[in-house]
C-alpha cells in the first residue's frame, strides 16, 4: 500500500466547496469510524458534512477495513510505517488500571477480620430479638387461654393441676387449656427424660412458630408451685428441668391461681436480685452454679418489658465449686 494521499475536499450537496477543518492526529482502532472527513497518511481532516468516513476508509485503505479512528497517535509513527503493518503491529489494547494480587489478598483479609468481629454480634442480637418475641407470645397465649377457661368454669385457683387427685398434667392440660390453644404437636414423654426423672409424667407441646414446652405437675405443692412449664424457643431444645436463659425458660402455675415466669418465691425479688440470679443460676443453692438452671431469667425479661437489656447475662457464669 503506498502513501497515496486520500485527502478529498468536502463538497456540499449543492456543489459548493467547504474548506477542511484543521487536521487531527489519530490512531486506528477496532470499532466504528467517527464523524465524516478525509484521511491522509496519519491525518484525519474532519468535514462538517455528513460524509461516510467508514466507506471512505474501506475503499481507499482495505487494510484498515473495520477499524475506527482515535486521535492520540504521534504523527511520526504514522508517517514512518506502512499502513498494513501499522494495523498489525501498532494497534494494541490500551492498558487499564487493575488491582494487584497482593492488594486483593489484603482487601479480602480486612473484610474477613471485620466480618469475624461483627457477624457474631449481629447473630446474637438477632437471637435476642427472636427470644423476646417468642417469650412475649408464649406468655400471652397461656394467660389468654387461662382467662378463657376462667370465663367458662371459674377462677384458676379452683382447677389448678394436682397429682394427688390422680390427674396427670397431660389430662389437666387437655381438659382445660388445649381447646383454647392452637398446638402443632403433643406427646407424652413419660416420667424419665434424658436421665431426669419426675414423679409425674412429662408432656410435650409444640407450637406453629417452632417453639414449645414441656409441662409437668409440681412435686412440691407446699411451695405453692402447682405446675412447671419448661418453655423452649426451639422445640428441639426442650427438656425436663432445662431453663438455660437463652433457648429455654421456666414458667409456673402458682397460688392463688396465676401463670408467672420463674417460681412463686421469685416474684418479690428486685431487679438486681433477678439479674444476679439469672447470671449465676441455681435458685436452690446460690453458692453453686448448675448449667441450664437459671430460674429467674424469664422473670427478669418480663420486668424489663419483654426486652433483653444490654446488661442481661446472655451467657451463664458458672461459680467455682467451693
Amino acid at each position: 500500500m503506498t502513501k497515496e494521499s486520500v485527502d478529498e475536499k468536502a463538497t456540499r450537496q449543492d456543489g459548493s466547496q467547504e474548506n477542511s477543518l484543521p487536521p487531527v492526529e489519530l490512531t486506528f482502532v477496532r470499532g466504528r469510524v467517527g464523524v465524516g472527513g478525509s484521511l491522509t497518511m496519519g491525518k484525519y481532516e474532519p468535514r462538517p458534512c455528513g460524509c461516510n468516513t467508514r466507506k471512505l476508509v474501506n475503499n481507499r485503505f482495505p487494510a484498515l477495513k473495520g477499524w475506527g479512528l482515535r486521535g492520540d497517535t504521534p504523527q511520526s509513527q504514522l508517517n514512518d510505517k506502512n499502513l498494513t503493518s501499522y494495523r498489525l503491529n501498532v494497534l494494541t489494547t490500551s492498558k487499564k488500571a487493575a488491582f494487584t494480587l497482593a492488594e486483593v489478598l489484603v482487601t479480602l483479609a480486612v473484610i474477613g477480620i471485620v466480618a469475624a468481629m461483627t457477624i457474631p454480634t449481629l447473630v446474637t442480637n438477632y437471637q435476642k430479638k427472636v427470644t423476646e418475641t417468642k417469650l412475649r407470645r408464649f406468655y400471652a397465649t397461656m394467660t389468654n387461654a387461662i382467662r378463657l377457661e376462667e370465663a367458662e368454669i371459674g377462677s384458676l385457683s379452683t382447677w389448678l393441676p394436682d397429682d394427688s387427685h390422680g390427674e396427670t398434667f397431660e389430662q389437666w392440660y387437655n381438659n382445660h387449656l388445649d381447646k383454647h390453644i392452637k398446638s402443632l404437636s403433643k406427646s407424652d414423654l413419660g416420667s424419665v427424660v434424658d436421665g431426669v426423672s419426675s414423679s409425674s409424667p412429662n408432656f410435650l407441646v409444640g407450637f406453629a412458630d417452632g417453639s414449645g414446652f414441656v409441662g409437668v405437675s409440681s412435686e412440691n405443692i407446699a411451695s405453692q408451685n402447682y405446675a412447671h412449664f419448661f418453655y423452649c424457643t426451639e422445640l428441639k431444645e426442650c427438656g425436663v428441668n432445662k431453663f438455660d436463659g437463652k433457648k429455654s425458660f421456666l414458667f409456673s402455675l402458682i397460688t392463688p391461681g396465676k401463670f408467672v415466669p420463674s417460681l412463686k418465691g421469685a416474684q418479690s425479688k428486685t431487679r438486681e436480685e433477678l439479674l444476679e440470679g439469672c447470671k449465676y443460676g441455681n435458685y436452690d443453692n446460690s453458692e453453686v452454679s448448675t448449667p441450664d438452671k437459671r430460674h429467674d431469667c424469664a422473670l427478669l425479661i418480663m420486668r424489663d418489658g419483654w426486652e433483653i437489656k444490654d446488661d442481661y447475662p446472655w451467657e451463664q457464669v458458672i461459680l467455682p465449686q467451693k
